[in-house]
């Protein structure tokens, strides 16, 4: 049988992907949905890989490929790997190992046009790291539950007490010691385990321990603290142990990658520290008690934690941007409605019903909600940007980022911190009125889209995903409304 230049082609990209998926694909289907991706925008005639696994077969029922193919460079490679690989195969020699087979066949980038791989892989780089951070940033948290009880008020630049000199010491040496327990251990398991389960269960864990801890901000602990200390300290070995599997498995991950990916994934974890500080000096700065400011940051970790689980799932949907925007928009918006907006008074010196009484009815709740309902009505009219250009749904997520400044700079009382800049009752009736357009129509529109980017299989998926985007940004924006109310 003689094949066409096209045939030539495609069976031999076919036999190097077929090999790629029987060597990679049930121990790294993260990586391997990439890869499939590429092959379809390769050769969108091939639905699936199925089509390209059932095509070789046949053509090597019937044709001899070392004759009949007249293989280019990027053929030539495949075809060589395959030949290798089932020469191995034909004398019982065992498989080798999927991280070095694998390594040799996706050093090529994959198709990632809007660093949506590359953003991700910083992003699960900073979330790796960020439970050591928020654990060792929080100083002042653990120095006043460690505290001597009878000096009131608590000051904690005096009177240190013997657990407060010693924890940060004892801290490092259960964090480093279960750290690399763990990474041994990872070692050890790393062709046993799937990389995408290691990922996820390690980042739910992650979560769970952060709960606990943060359940733990409002416990009482004055009368049991050397309890409360052990405590902490088993939490944050657990947290270290899991924390280091999640590492482990994000820079190996990376590595079967160009070497940008892996640069993506150190950055994100250098990022992990100084987000952490920042959060923390915004907390402190809301000139709170240190339980409540310790609340607030180990509840801004743990939403930062299920958004990179977020994140690193709905790649396997291809639809982050999607989930990223829904986030952002009832992120933003609840950080400030109704927190912000309810403390929004008229300007008027004028005492009057439309003041006194209907201006924060009106102007906050009618007015969001009116725009709101008009932003979701407006989709069946306008579809702006469309359901394949998730990138500019992203970008008018990102803008509504302004409404936070803009809002808290109107006259919200009481304050003490900010002044009062947007001193019109135009501004507010105006920015809330805005917010609640373009909450309802991005939101619906992200909602609606993400669907359409994936396979008829994952549909159910991704709508879940979406939704636990929109949980997401709900629970961070609730969070946040508190921190930006003690800001004005």
């Amino acid at each position: 049988m003689t094949l066409s230049t096209e045939e030539k082609s495609r069976t031999s990209l076919s036999n190097g992907f077929t090999v790629k998926r029987s060597v990679f694909a049930e121990s790294h289907g993260f990586c391997w949905r990439v890869l499939e991706w590429q092959i379809q925008d390769n050769f969108p005639g091939y639905e699936n890989i199925e089509e390209f696994s059932l095509e070789y077969r046949l053509y090597t029922e019937d044709a001899d490929l070392d004759q009949d193919i007249d293989e280019s460079h990027e053929s030539t490679e495949l075809m060589d790997y395959e030949r290798e690989f089932k020469h191995g195969e034909s004398n019982g020699q065992q498989e080798s190992s999927p991280l070095i087979e694998t390594n040799k066949l996706l050093k090529r980038a994959p198709d990632d046009r809007r660093y949506g791989v590359f953003f991700i892989f910083g992003f699960l780089g900073l979330a790796s790291l960020l439970p050591w951070n928020f654990f060792i940033t929080a100083k002042e948290y653990f120095d006043y539950k460690f505290r001597n009880t009878s000096i009131v008020p608590f000051d904690a630049k005096r009177n240190n007490t013997r657990l407060q000199s010693e924890f940060e010491s004892y801290l490092s040496i259960v964090s480093q010691c279960s750290n690399l327990f763990f990474m041994v251990l990872t070692v050890l398991l790393v062709r046993s385990i799937n990389v995408k389960i290691r990922v996820v269960v390690s980042t739910l864990l992650v979560i769970v321990i952060f709960v606990i801890t943060t359940a733990l901000v409002k416990v009482d602990t004055d009368s049991w603290q050397h309890i409360f200390f052990y405590i902490t300290l088993c939490l944050a070995a657990s947290m270290s142990g899991v924390q280091s599997v999640l590492t482990g498995s994000v820079l190996g991950l990376s590595a079967l990658f160009p070497p940008l990916y892996s640069q993506s994934a150190m950055m994100g974890q250098a990022a992990g520290g100084t987000f952490s500080a920042l959060m923390s000096l915004l907390t402190l700065a809301t000139g709170d008690e240190p339980i409540s400011s310790a609340l607030i940051y180990f509840l801004i970790a743990i939403g930062v934690t299920i958004l990179s689980l977020v994140l690193f799932i709905s790649l396997h949907f291809m639809i982050w941007m999607h989930c990223v925007s829904i986030c952002l928009v009832f992120w933003v918006t609840l950080s400030v409605f109704p927190a912000i907006c309810a403390l929004i008074r008229s300007t008027s010196e004028e005492e009057t019903a439309w003041t006194a009484t209907y201006f924060t009815p009106v102007v906050c709740f009618l007015g969001f909600n009116v725009g709101d309902f008009l932003g979701r009505l407006a989709t069946f009219v306008c579809k702006f940007p469309g359901p394949h250009r998730p990138g500019w749904l992203l970008i008018m997520s990102l803008l509504r980022l302004t409404f936070i400044p803009l809002l808290m700079m109107c006259n919200a009382q009481p304050r003490s911190h900010m002044s009062v800049l947007l001193d019109n009752d135009l501004y507010p009736i105006i920015l809330i009125t805005a917010m609640g357009l373009s909450n309802g129509y991005i939101s619906t529109l992200g909602m609606s889209f993400g669907p359409l980017s994936v396979k008829d299989e994952y549909l159910e998926g991704a709508g879940i995903m979406l939704a636990l985007a929109m949980s997401l940004g709900l629970a961070l924006g609730s969070s946040f409304s508190y921190l930006f109310v003690n800001m004005l």
